[in-house]
């Protein structure tokens, strides 16, 4: 497939970009260079081919899934800015950040 300066000038466009003439020639001799590589691995057979999904045979070695509670609530509000500890029923703290909406 060939790309006309008019189709090139079209992507461009697309993609905000810009060229001058002599750039333009060249773009369209490497958008129709792509396209013609891309038409080619169209033609080749794959109808015995079985889709690939891992370049490797070897499977990834499964673990138990284990809910594990690795940072208490004290050493992660260590490091905020700015915390809050209003919840009287169950004292905790959070995390304080500024009001976005009134």
């Amino acid at each position: 497939m060939s790309f006309s300066k008019d189709d090139v000038k079209n992507v461009a466009m697309l993609a905000r970009l810009s060229f001058d003439d002599d750039k333009l020639q060249k773009m369209q001799t490497e958008l129709s260079a792509i396209i013609d590589w891309a038409d080619a691995l169209q033609s080749v057979n794959t109808d015995d081919v079985e889709p690939l999904f891992n370049v490797s045979d070897k499977n990834a070695p499964m673990r138990e899934d284990k809910v594990v509670m690795m940072n208490n609530r004290n050493d992660v509000l260590q490091n905020a800015p700015d915390s809050d500890d209003n919840d009287d029923i169950l004292n905790r703290q959070f995390f304080a950040v500024p009001k976005m909406i009134e």
